[in-house]
């Protein structure tokens, strides 16, 4: 059977929920609302990233032969501060494409309360991004914006330099 997979910070959830969802459009620049929805993935190494402590900025990247995540804060205060969460499975049969735009390769969406047929549960979300062979770089802020805009030569010759958690 296939599943999906939704990360969230709650460990003991029995029914997922639909959650308010505001997504920014590329030609608007503001948020809109666009509903209510549980959210999905196909790819359990994203699930793992969106265990990433949230109201941080973060870059993700799943596709390339290596995937990786770039979290916008000190190593030491992310850690102190990573409270971990589960990675729930989920059945496919009530998820659609979801609306927001340019994510539709990523991510599946649900009007309906979903129940999840499993969870692991990770007691910090780096377990959880290094379990699943994700590269993890903690950048400040300068940094984080000098990353900008993503996929450009420039954000790929800054990444290749930064030292990555993976390696301490």
């Amino acid at each position: 059977m296939d599943v999906l997979y939704n990360a969230s910070l709650h460990k003991d959830l029995e029914l997922i929920e639909p959650q308010r969802t505001l997504s920014r459009p590329t030609y608007t620049g503001k948020d809109k609302y666009i509903g209510d929805y549980v959210f999905a993935t196909k790819d359990k190494r994203l699930a793992a990233m969106y265990l990433a402590t949230k109201g941080l900025a973060t870059l993700l990247e799943t596709e390339a032969e290596f995937s990786y995540i770039v979290i916008c804060s000190d190593q030491a205060g992310y850690i102190a501060n990573d409270k971990g969460g589960a990675i729930y499975e989920l059945p496919t049969d009530k998820f659609s494409e979801t609306p927001q735009e340019g994510l539709t390769e990523y991510e599946l969406v649900s009007a309906d309360p979903i129940k999840p047929l499993g969870k692991i549960v990770y007691e910090k979300s780096l377990d959880a991004m290094l379990e699943h062979g994700i590269t993890v770089y903690f950048v400040n802020q300068k940094t984080f914006d000098g990353l900008m805009p993503v996929g450009s030569d420039k954000y790929r010759a800054i990444l290749d330099l930064l030292p990555s958690y993976n390696a301490r």
